[in-house]
């Protein structure tokens, strides 16, 4: 009986983690950047990539961005810089996250 208990929880957990990954990595690409909030967190982040300055978040080459913590613009700039210029390496950091969030909600709730 034992052994049957861990073979569904553990059969739980990989529909749970499928599920996730489905939903967060299902539909990227399958839109363009929404402005203005996704518009301008990846503009914050090409701006890191393109200035090298990656301590101070900016709008432009003159206005600072404090508004939000810069792990998100770092994560954003990081995954452009590795994956190239494109919608899902943007929204890839994002998709990581809310995997990460459900699998720490569900550890909760089991």
């Amino acid at each position: 009986m034992r052994a049957t208990a861990t073979f569904t929880s553990r059969a739980d957990a990989i529909a749970v983690c499928a599920m996730l990954v489905v939903l967060a990595l299902g539909f990227q690409g399958a839109r363009p950047v929404w402005d203005p909030d996704e518009g301008r967190y990846s503009d914050i982040a090409l701006q890191m990539v393109d200035s090298g300055d990656w301590w101070l978040p900016r709008l432009n080459d003159e206005q600072p961005h404090l508004a939000k913590p810069p792990l998100t613009y770092w994560m954003i700039a990081a995954s452009v810089s590795m994956f190239g210029r494109s919608a899902w390496a943007v929204r890839l950091p994002n998709a990581l996250a809310f995997i990460l969030t459900g699998l720490l909600v569900a550890d909760i709730a089991r």
